[in-house]
């Protein structure tokens, strides 16, 4: 039910209601007739209250939609794409010194910002919804130095070519 629904049947009620008040001033009321209008009344009552409960709910619904759409819209301004491995990152963990890469098709298509997993070999980075996998240079040098055997892991975990 509409809004433009839910107003005529608070119209409704209120013409019922005059008829009710209508009936009453006669010298013989006739209950049957005053309870008639009055039930007609509830109806049309209830309807409007209906109404605009669905009402309140679209409302609800469309505050939602809207908050995600600015929420992505901020995340968005603040993502930058790298090349070097075609993720984004954000610019505001960037200059606070942590590189942390995001999944461009989780960005674009799903319009989430889901980080990307650090795989065990270096350079490369792993998205847990689609599965896609991104390399950067880093993993080429590495993978390089496997097969020259000049690689080495430092105390973090990172390995890098000697």
């Amino acid at each position: 039910m509409t809004i433009a629904e839910g107003i005529a049947a608070l119209k409704l009620a209120l013409d019922a209601g005059s008829k009710a008040l209508d009936l009453l001033k006669f010298p013989k009321i006739d209950a049957d007739a005053v309870r008639t209008e009055v039930r007609a009344m509830q109806d049309h009552v209830f309807s409007s209250q209906r109404a605009l409960s669905e009402a309140e709910e679209e409302n609800r619904q469309l505050r939602l939609k809207l908050d995600a759409q600015e929420r992505f819209k901020s995340i968005e301004g603040d993502m930058e794409f790298r090349q070097d491995g075609d993720f984004f990152i954000r610019k505001s963990e960037r200059d606070a010194g942590r590189v942390i890469p995001y999944c461009p098709t989780c960005l674009k298509k799903d319009r989430l910002d889901i980080p990307l997993e650090k795989s065990v070999a270096p350079g490369t980075f792993r998205c847990r919804v689609h599965g896609h996998t991104f390399t950067t240079r880093q993993h080429g040098v590495w993978q390089k130095s496997l097969f020259t055997g000049l690689n080495t892991e430092d105390e973090n975990g990172s390995w890098t070519p000697q």
